[in-house]
């Protein structure tokens, strides 16, 4: 009997101390699993923030934005031919005789010299496309009229134009702050001769000062530096033509061949 109650004593301190060993394994084992679902928590929610970050700064690369660029306008020949012939009164072929009236065709060409402009603009960036609206000015003086291929005569005046465009650009992506672009537009123009006159020996006096509007095209192409997250800086040449103007020249009207104006631009864009 005593044999009996050794062996049962001895297997309740082993059931014991078996059970003092499971418990602690029990609760590391409870403890390392907790700590496997805190940190994957923790991963989950780090891609979650990683992922929100990366979509917020894909969201950025669309949106409005301003630009301002004054512009070197190089200068240009500005062609203007009559639809016809022209009466043009000259000068007695003997003194006290009388004014000569003679029907001839005339070509005058206005040279200019380098001036300025001014452009600015509202568009909306499409990631690395963009669309826009622009206002741009121009101003060249006029330095010298050559007509009917006639020696150049100096004179005084301007050359004033006004366009009104409609743009699309191509930012290439670099992964660094430069970004070259590409674009172009279309829309119309007016272009303005103030005060051009001149007398011209054997025809008679010179007097333009008239507006002509016409259909307007252009090209650009640039770069452009990434100064913040919404600001950058851009210089790039512009090349617009202004075809099919018309003027009216000693009471008869003339047409004005395509112009090619070339610009620098040195301007600077913010984006919201």
């Amino acid at each position: 009997m005593s044999n009996i109650t050794s062996l049962w004593a001895k297997s309740a301190i082993l059931a014991i101390f078996c059970i003092g060993i499971t418990i602690p394994v029990s609760a590391q084992s409870y403890e390392v699993k907790e700590a496997e679902t805190i940190s994957t928590e923790n991963v989950d929610d780090d891609l979650a923030l990683l992922l929100t970050q990366r979509n917020s700064e894909e969201t950025s690369e669309n949106g409005w934005y301003v630009s301002l660029a004054p512009n070197l306008v190089f200068g240009y020949p500005v062609d203007i031919n009559s639809d016809g012939p022209v009466a043009i009164t000259t000068a007695p072929i003997f003194p006290g005789g009388p004014a000569v009236v003679a029907n001839i065709p005339i070509d005058i060409s206005l040279d200019t010299e380098t001036g300025f402009g001014i452009n600015g603009a509202a568009g909306y960036r499409f990631d690395d496309a963009r669309v826009e609206l622009e206002v741009a000015y121009t101003n060249n003086n006029v330095d010298g009229v050559t007509v009917n291929n006639l020696a150049e005569i100096p004179l005084d005046g301007e050359i004033e134009s006004a366009q009104f465009m409609v743009n699309g650009y191509y930012d290439v992506p670099t992964n660094s702050r430069f970004s070259p672009y590409i674009g172009g537009g279309v829309g119309v123009a007016t272009l303005t001769a103030n005060d051009v006159e001149a007398n011209i020996p054997g025809i008679g006096a010179l007097a333009l000062d008239d507006t002509g509007a016409s259909f307007v095209f252009q090209v650009k192409a640039g770069l452009a530096y990434e100064i913040s997250d919404q600001a950058s800086a851009f210089l790039g040449y512009r090349l617009h033509g202004i075809p099919g103007q018309n003027f009216e020249v000693f009471d008869a009207d003339f047409d004005a061949d395509t112009l090619f104006v070339h610009s620098l631009q040195l301007g600077a864009r913010y984006e919201f």
